[in-house]
């Protein structure tokens, strides 16, 4: 924080308020108070110089020069109000309302002399109209002007605070957005990749089998029948493969309904496209943070997105369990499995495992040739 800012309150509604408040009472003193014709007019009309003063010269301040031309004309203003209104000191009121603005505006060291010199002016009005009988008043002042002092020094904390907390938000606000581009850019090449390795080569064989059966249609039309029966089959797998994409992007409103209720529809819906069987149990279930339920939820979306592309299972078992402190999800095909020390890191499964670490989790994967594999997300909390 930077305490030597110039700090204007949010909301200031309320210390208007006291300030007019504070003015009126003044100008009703000079207006009826037992002074000279001249004096009545002349501490009226500084009481209203005051005012206009504080509204457009007040919260016009930006910096430390034009504070302390602010400071002086106010205590000037003041000062004459004191001279004007002889015997009585009531006008160095003002003085606490200054002291509390001192404090918000200028740097520490200025504002606690500003604060020490209208508290001496103050005093030496006192002496001025009572003599020895303004003591009592005096000592009592100067009580008036530390608690203005430390009342204003705990707003302008209080307000750097505030604008610090705002700072910190717009930083984190921009540092989500940062983050959830990173996100969409990471899905678009895992998406890309997706399509290049399986629905692209797919429609590319599809291709090549239709001209060989276009080539074979007049001399061997059995030949170009079976070349037809394949790009039938590939297209197919193409259609197969886009639908589970499809899938996988397509929105699911967790914070409605959670993740139990959310992975159960998943499963068995991608059990439908992918014609393998899913079987889920959910066990312990309880409410989770919302960014660890999105990612136990992506993970499970990917796993079976490489279960249906890449394992020829049969069934896949769905495991999410809930303990004390800790949840567990499993995802465990009966498939060919693989050598996990030879295969290649896929993208999908590495964003979810930097996913799941960035919020104190930890993926694994268990594989064997002819073995199946089993995905394991834990999280703790």
């Amino acid at each position: 924080m930077n305490t030597h800012s110039i700090v204007q309150l949010r909301n200031p509604r309320l210390l208007n308020l006291a300030t007019y408040i504070m003015l009126s009472v003044m100008v009703f003193i000079g207006a009826f108070g037992p002074f000279a014709p001249a004096a009545r007019a002349a501490t009226v009309l500084l009481c209203l110089l005051f005012g206009v003063v504080h509204r457009f010269g007040y919260y016009a301040i930006h910096s430390q020069r034009r504070a302390a031309c602010y400071f002086v004309t106010q205590t000037l203003l003041v000062a004459g109000m004191l001279a004007a209104a002889q015997p009585s000191d009531a006008f160095g009121f003002l003085l606490f309302l200054l002291s509390l603005q001192a404090m918000l505006i200028m740097p520490m060291r200025f504002a606690v002399l500003w604060i020490v010199l209208f508290y001496a002016l103050d005093s030496a009005a006192a002496l001025w109209a009572l003599g020895s009988d303004a003591a009592v008043g005096i000592l009592f002042s100067a009580a008036v002007y530390f608690f203005s002092g430390v009342f204003g020094y705990a707003l302008r904390q209080a307000e750097l605070a505030r604008a610090e907390n705002q700072r910190l938000l717009d930083e984190l606000r921009v540092a989500q957005r940062q983050i959830q581009d990173l996100a969409v850019a990471d899905e678009r090449n895992r998406l890309a990749r997706e399509l290049h390795d399986s629905v692209k080569q797919q429609v590319f064989a599809t291709v090549m089998q239709l001209g060989a059966a276009r080539a074979l249609v007049e001399r061997n039309p059995a030949a170009a029948r079976a070349h037809i029966g394949e790009a039938e089959q590939l297209a197919q797998q193409a259609g197969a493969e886009l639908s589970l994409l499809i899938h996988e992007l397509r929105p699911l409103a967790l914070a409605d309904r959670g993740l139990p209720s959310v992975l159960r529809e998943y499963a068995a819906d991608w059990s439908r496209q992918s014609g393998v069987v899913a079987q889920i149990e959910i066990s312990g279930e309880r409410a989770l943070p919302p960014p660890a339920e999105h990612a136990l939820l992506r993970v499970a979306q990917e796993a079976l997105a490489n279960v249906a592309r890449h394992s020829q299972a049969r069934t896949v078992a769905l495991s999410l369990s809930y303990r004390a402190g800790a949840v567990a999800l499993t995802i465990a095909d009966d498939g060919r499995g693989f050598d996990p020390a030879l295969a290649r890191a896929g993208v999908g499964l590495a964003s979810m495992r930097e996913r799941l670490e960035a919020l104190g989790g930890r993926l694994s994967l268990a594989s064997a040739p002819g073995a199946g594999t089993t995905v394991t997300a834990q999280y703790e909390g």
